[in-house]
């Protein structure tokens, strides 16, 4: 499943605000890139992008609330 998708499945009906733990583990992520996750997610505490083939975190939302993301690079998948 691809990483826009995920996060839409795992909106479960509530808004980008409302969300404050995201478990995006073995989806499919575009080109290594993230790809659905915008700052509209301005409470997200947690994120985990584990096994999600990502290269590189740099487009990455300015997230403020943000205190720990979970990533392993595709070198140590």
């Amino acid at each position: 499943m691809d990483m826009k998708k995920r996060i839409h499945l795992e909106l479960r009906n509530r808004t980008p605000s409302d969300v404050r733990e995201l478990v995006l583990d073995n989806c499919r992520s575009n080109e290594g890139k993230i790809e659905g996750l915008t700052a509209e997610f301005v409470n997200l505490e947690f994120l985990s992008l584990i096994n999600v083939g990502l290269l590189s975190v740099s487009n990455l939302p300015q997230l403020g609330k943000l205190k720990k993301v979970t990533w392993l690079p595709s070198a140590c998948e």
